[in-house]
């Protein structure tokens, strides 16, 4: 087993291997590891949410007869692939994994030992693609935050990525520093991982919040700008009077 922080972490090597990615298991993730060429992924499920998009990578895989499973976002750290290897509990599996022996409530590791003799995935899916939009003026909208530019530190940046920083890297919070921030909140899950780049944003001086995932499709900026409503603020998005329960529009108005 592979263990990396988040998918977009894959390398050539890794071809034909089971990999474990800290990252949300959204439909994005789908086609990053068919075009790696994985044997089979473990990732997290980012606490499901609206329309299952934690997990929407498996139905796609099982497309390509590549072995998917998620682990509980309550079991292991979201953004920490050693945690989720160590502590993870599968939550989820596509029919691939299911045929090669995986199931709901196995960890991680045994998991890994079963995909191992998981036939090969066949077949393609189209490339992954991350969308950057114009939610408003003033507010961009990044389906991932590898997105951000440094001509965006004028605006505000709604993102469709989990809101954990990545353990093997503690000291990337956000590229470039910006009006403020939202994040998805990955259901929050074990140890509060999911919104923990809320408070380090604060330390750069970024107002930042996260989003409720029952309320918004994690990988997808879009949703988080039409239905999204805040489960988490840091302490300067707080002092500008965001909320909990507060709608995006409403809380991009405070800074944009």
């Amino acid at each position: 087993m592979i263990v990396i922080d988040s998918i977009t972490h894959v390398e050539p090597a890794h071809r034909g291997c089971v990999v474990l990615a800290g990252s949300h298991g959204g439909a994005y993730c789908a086609g990053v590891a068919a075009q790696a060429g994985l044997g089979a992924v473990l990732l997290n499920d980012a606490g499901f949410g609206l329309d299952r998009a934690g997990v929407g990578a498996l139905a796609l895989l099982d497309r390509i007869g590549m072995a998917a499973a998620a682990i509980g976002h309550m079991s292991a750290r979201i953004g920490d692939g050693a945690d989720m290897a160590r502590r993870g509990v599968l939550s989820a599996v596509n029919d691939a994994a299911r045929r090669a022996g995986c199931r709901i409530g196995m960890g991680a590791a045994a998991a890994a030992a079963v995909l191992a003799d998981a036939p090969e995935p066949s077949g393609t899916l189209p490339s992954p693609e991350e969308v950057r939009m114009l939610l408003a003026p003033g507010v961009v909208g990044l389906d991932s935050l590898s997105l951000l530019q440094a001509s965006d530190g004028n605006k505000v940046v709604v993102s469709g990525s989990h809101g954990a920083l990545l353990r093997g890297n503690p000291g990337y919070v956000i590229h470039h520093v910006v009006r403020a921030v939202v994040c998805h909140d990955a259901g929050i899950g074990c140890d509060r991982a999911g919104i923990s780049r809320l408070e380090p944003c604060a330390a750069m001086g970024v107002p930042a919040a996260a989003v409720d995932g029952a309320t918004a499709r994690v990988g997808d900026a879009r949703s988080l700008w039409r239905t999204g409503r805040l489960s988490a603020v840091n302490r300067l998005a707080r002092a500008a009077g965001a909320a909990a329960g507060m709608a995006l529009p409403e809380f991009t108005e405070l800074f944009a």
